[in-house]
Formats: structure tokens, C-alpha cells, sequence
């Protein structure tokens, strides 16, 4: 399952990994996490009715979430490992997704999900793949040899915090001109004094924005060009809101291959992401079947 900024989903398999139900459904960041936690629970509960699933053979739940909603969990969680925690928040959500389903709950990064579905669901076991997801958050995820990288304490891919203008205003982590203060949708649409990505994508399309855009345009080349020119993966999968904005994909796919070796740029393929909402609880799934 997944809890993203402003959409839930699900995915379920069978006793073989196979995909048997999925779904998504929009919802407030205004609410607050336990009621989150109850709205995804009620959806599953109630799609899995109409389904004639029984919930209750199911073995475990992998929940994916953002990294911006729920710092703590960054460090704590690895993949199989039930979450322990004596913060109230998450300790909420475990006992309403626990009481829901009666199932052990892990949890884990939403976008490190979103990359093992890309690697192993959508594209067919790629084995060497970098999924960069530039949302309301900037986080990378590595698969190399067909295994998803945690890093030593679970932090591996958060571009996000890495400093791309040494000059630029001072971040909450304690860096400077981090790539999520040009590049995550908040940034720019901040910058802008706008408060909805529809707004954006209209001034896009009419030609405005475009210094704004370059700056974004350029900070995440360099990253992602750092990234792919040391690791060498095969597919560079670029996902998120800010991907989606009129032109946006093409432009950040040209300057990234702009950025690296040509010896690295002529087989490297960088494609927009998949799954239609649903990635990252498909990843959730995966990872709950291959830990069961």
C-alpha cells in the first residue's frame, strides 16, 4: 500500500506474486495520518468486498510513504523488518493498518517502492535501474543487479538534500541551495507565488516560467548525472508531478544525457515512469511477497 502527498493505493497478490486487485483514490494532505491510515484501510477493506477477497489470509503489509510526511522512519525501517517505534504518530498508524488487516506491518520510502516496481514489474526484471521521482520531494532509488540499495542506515538516493547552488538559501536540513529548493513542485511553485500545479502548467503552456524552469532543469542534471555516471545503469526512469509538466520530461531526459560521458549516454535509456498511480504500492506488494 502507499500514502503519497495526495493519493492512496493499494495492491494485492496471491500466495504466488501474482497481481490480483489494485486501486488508487485521491486524498488531503490536510488530513491528518490516522485518518489517512483509516480512509486506505476502509478502500482496501471495501474494494477487496467487491472483489470476493478475504482479507483475512493476508500474510503482511508493506506500506509506502514519503519521506517529507514521515522523516523518522527513513533510518528505522528496512525492507521485512516490522516497524518499531515509540513515536505516537507512526505508532497510530501501525495500530489503525495492524488492526485493519491483522497482519504485521513494515514500513518503508514510497519512491524506493516506486523503482522496484519500475525494475520488476513494469519493465520486466531490469536488473541496473535509477528511478528519480521529483515531487513535493527529490528522492532517488538504486536497483543494481536486480536489488533494491537501502544504504547503510536507509538514507541511500535522497538527492533531494544535496546542495546544487553552494550560494543558495539555507535548507531545513542544514545544507545550502539543496536541489529541493529549485527543483520539488513546492519550490516552484512558491517561487512563483502560485498555490496549484494547474496554474503552473497553464503559464508553462502560454510561455512563461522559464528561468525557473532552467534553474530546475539544471540542478537535476547535475545530480542525476553524477548518479548514473558512477553507477552505469541501464534505465533511468524519471517520475513525479514536476515530470509532468508540459515539456518538462523531455527537456530534464536531454539535459541528462547532456550531462554524461557519451560512452555512458549512447546505451543509457531514460524513460517517464509507469503505473498510473499505482507504482508505488505495486512495489509495497513486491517487496511484501519476496519478504514473506
Amino acid at each position: 500500500m502507499e500514502i503519497a502527498c495526495n493519493r492512496m493505493a493499494f495492491a494485492l497478490c496471491d500466495n504466488a506474486g501474482l497481481l490480483i486487485l489494485s486501486g488508487s483514490e485521491p486524498i488531503s494532505r490536510k488530513i491528518g495520518l490516522p485518518e489517512q491510515a483509516n480512509r486506505l484501510t476502509a478502500m482496501v477493506q471495501r474494494r477487496a468486498a467487491e472483489a470476493g477477497i478475504d482479507l483475512a489470509k493476508l500474510d503482511r503489509v508493506v506500506l509506502g510513504l514519503p519521506r517529507s510526511q514521515f522523516p523518522e522512519m527513513s533510518s528505522a525501517s528496512q525492507p521485512g523488518e516490522a516497524f518499531r517505534t515509540t513515536e505516537p504518530l507512526i505508532e497510530s498508524l501501525r495500530q489503525v493498518i495492524q488492526g485493519g488487516f491483522g497482519a504485521p506491518l513494515s514500513l518503508v520510502n514510497n519512491t524506493r517502492m516506486r523503482a522496484l516496481a519500475e525494475a520488476q514489474y513494469f519493465r520486466g526484471n531490469e536488473s541496473d535501474l535509477f528511478f528519480l521521482g521529483v515531487d513535493h520531494e527529490i528522492i532517488g532509488a538504486l536497483v543494481l543487479g536486480g536489488v533494491l540499495q537501502n544504504g547503510s542506515h536507509g538514507q541511500a538516493g535522497d538527492l533531494g538534500h544535496v546542495s546544487v547552488r553552494l550560494d543558495g538559501a539555507p535548507c531545513r536540513c542544514g545544507n545550502r541551495g539543496c536541489l529541493e529548493q529549485v527543483a520539488s513542485m513546492p519550490a516552484l511553485l512558491a517561487g512563483e507565488g502560485l498555490a496549484d500545479p494547474g496554474e503552473l502548467a497553464e503559464g508553462i503552456l502560454a510561455g512563461g516560467y522559464a528561468e525557473p524552469l532552467a534553474n530546475a532543469i539544471r540542478g537535476l542534471s547535475q545530480a542525476t548525472a553524477a548518479v548514473v555516471t558512477f553507477f552505469n545503469p541501464g534505465t533511468l526512469v524519471l517520475g513525479g508531478s514536476v515530470m509532468q509538466l508540459p515539456g518538462f520530461f523531455q527537456s530534464a531526459k536531454l539535459a541528462v544525457l547532456g550531462s554524461v560521458p557519451g560512452r555512458i549516454s549512447s546505451s543509457l535509456q531514460v524513460e517517464p515512469a509507469a503505473g498510473d498511480g499505482v507504482s508505488g504500492a505495486i512495489g509495497a506488494m513486491i517487496l511484501a511477497f519476496q519478504s514473506g
